[in-house]
């Protein structure tokens, strides 16, 4: 009876922890995480870098504001680019951890103004804020939090009636 209950035990151990292992590995939508549809958007490409100049060094950050008017092309052009994204949920969120490291020289942040919602996204790392979470885009090992960041910040840079705000 010991046996058989250690058994029965360590088989529902191994189905509980692949169960979460395939929760978190299951692939979200950031299109249906932010629900542009219809909604206007704001965005925010920051720049830093530091300027080398005579044996000085001062740091920099260029920021651009951009607004997005619903159902645009440029509107529709960002939800198609967030379709092809998924995020899932790393130990980051499990903790409630709030900041990410090592994020590059290029984030580009969008608010979506009436529901509150936001994702940040960085040319130096995997991860991104979602609503105030941490998670990962893709999956460990790729860069795609990388090349939506510069995806999303070529876009906005390139597309002429999004000239930035004032």
């Amino acid at each position: 009876m010991t046996w058989n209950l250690r058994k029965a035990l360590s088989l529902a151990l191994a189905a509980v922890v692949l169960i979460f292992a395939a929760w978190m590995l299951w692939p979200r939508s950031l299109e249906d995480a932010l629900d542009l549809e219809g909604r206007p958007l704001s965005a925010t490409i920051i720049t830093s870098g530091v300027e080398v100049t005579d044996m000085n060094s001062t740091p920099y950050h260029d920021f651009d504001d951009y607004a997005v008017e619903p159902g645009s092309p440029e509107a529709d052009a960002i939800r198609e680019i967030l379709g092809r994204c998924s995020w899932h949920p790393c130990l980051d969120t499990l903790t409630g951890a709030d900041a990410i490291s090592d994020i590059g020289n290029v984030s580009v942040y969008l608010y979506i103004g009436d529901m509150g919602a936001s994702l940040s996204v960085h040319n130096g790392t995997g991860k991104a804020r979602l609503n105030d979470r941490v998670v990962r885009i893709g999956y460990l090992g790729n860069s795609q939090a990388a090349a939506l960041c510069e995806e999303l910040a070529r876009l906005l840079r390139t597309t002429a009636s999004l000239a930035p705000t004032a």
